[in-house]
């Protein structure tokens, strides 16, 4: 509503694209970037009309990102579950399968897969359960379905377990001799860790 009463009358190309973003993350383009720039001015001041803020804007190549830096270089900012660096104009995912469960939002470092070698020891160590199966199904968030084939294969995975063992509770471990299908789904997924758009 905020864009139809306050956008719209500044510029239909604006509010076409807050319209067709997602929640509270902005996401557009244009022909070139004055027209982007105008669409910025438009987006903001009907938004501040609403009672709305926005943060800075964030262009393709744009070298002063510094200033809104999310992480260590290159600068990233966060969109969707993903890491787009303007500076080279990349879309990135943040990668890093863990078996904990959250306490206070965050989970534990111990339990991170980082590399192939960790899964085997962390699933030794800690144990891999059908919850911690489930959290693996879980850890690829891709709204725009670019790593479906390994976000599948992983749900597969996690349906065939469930489907093969009925009676498992949460915390029944999965048999030692079922991890080989596992171990390749997280190493598919680890794959994805230097994988750019």
């Amino acid at each position: 509503q905020t864009s139809d009463m306050f956008v719209k009358p500044l510029s239909q190309a604006a509010d076409k694209t807050v319209k067709e973003s997602f929640t509270d993350d902005i996401i557009g383009g244009a022909k070139n970037l004055d027209a982007c720039k105008a669409q910025e001015e438009a987006i903001k001041t009907g938004m501040l009309k609403g009672g709305f803020g926005c943060k800075p804007f964030v262009y393709s190549h744009d070298k002063t990102v510094e200033e809104i830096t999310m992480g260590s270089p290159p600068a990233a900012q966060g969109a969707l579950g993903y890491r787009w660096i303007p500076a080279t104009d990349e879309w990135k995912w943040n990668i890093s399968p863990n078996l904990s469960k959250k306490k206070k939002g965050v989970r534990s470092p111990q339990q991170e897969i980082n590399g192939p070698e960790d899964i085997l020891t962390i699933f030794n160590k800690f144990g891999f359960s059908k919850k911690k199966a489930l959290r693996l199904a879980h850890t690829l968030f891709c709204p725009l379905q670019l790593l479906a084939q390994v976000r599948l294969n992983v749900n597969l995975l996690y349906r065939e377990l469930i489907t093969k063992h009925p009676d498992f509770e949460w915390e029944t471990e999965i048999p030692q001799e079922e991890w080989e299908p596992w171990e390749k789904a997280i190493k598919m997924m680890l794959d994805l860790k230097d994988f750019s758009i």
